[in-house]
C-alpha cells in the first residue's frame, strides 16, 4: 500500500473556503477527500442520485442531483431543477424519434441527454450511478419497468 499512500499524500488539500460551489462526480470522491472544513450549506451539484445520497451522508445540505444543471451552469445559463419545470421551460416537443446530439427526452421525474444519435448519459436508478445507454433499449426499459412514456423531447442549444 505503500504507493497508493504516497499518491493519497501528495493530493492538494483543497481550500474549501474559496469556493461557493461543488461539483461532484462520484461518491467516492465525496468519501475520500476531507471535508470537514467546507461549509455544509455550499451548493453542491452531484451527478447522479447516489452520489448526492453521499453528499448528504456527509453533512451537506444543500444539494441537487444535476445533470443538466451542471451542463447549463457550465455554459453560464439557467437550467430548472425539476423535470416538471424543465418540461415546461423547454420549448420545442419534438415528436420524431430522430434523435441527435443535445436531444433532451423527459418523462415524468427522470431526464436523459442523448450524446449522438444512438446513445444517451442519464442518472440510472436501477444501477444507482450514471450511465451511458442506448436510446431505443432505454426508452423501452424504462416504458417496461417504471411504466414510463416519453412525455417530451427538446433539443439543448449550445
Amino acid at each position: 500500500m505503500q504507493v497508493i499512500d504516497k499518491i493519497i499524500s501528495n493530493f492538494t488539500k483543497i481550500n474549501s473556503s474559496e469556493y461557493k460551489i461543488f461539483i461532484f462526480t462520484s461518491s467516492n470522491a465525496i468519501r475520500n477527500i476531507d471535508t470537514k472544513d467546507f461549509d455544509k450549506k455550499s451548493l453542491c451539484f452531484c451527478v447522479g442520485d447516489a452520489t448526492e445520497k453521499t453528499a448528504k451522508q456527509k453533512g451537506f445540505h444543500n444539494t441537487f442531483s444535476a445533470l443538466l444543471q451542471i451542463f447549463y451552469f457550465y455554459n453560464n445559463s439557467f437550467y430548472p431543477r425539476d423535470t416538471k419545470d424543465q418540461i415546461k421551460y423547454t420549448k420545442k416537443n419534438s415528436k420524431k424519434r430522430l434523435f441527435k446530439k443535445g436531444d433532451i427526452i423527459f418523462w415524468k421525474g427522470h431526464v436523459a441527454m442523448c450524446l449522438n444519435s444512438k446513445q444517451l448519459i442519464h442518472a440510472y436508478g436501477p444501477e444507482r450511478k450514471v450511465i451511458i445507454m442506448p436510446i431505443i433499449e432505454t426508452i423501452n426499459r424504462i416504458e417496461k419497468t417504471a411504466k414510463l412514456k416519453v412525455k417530451k423531447v427538446s433539443r439543448i442549444k449550445y
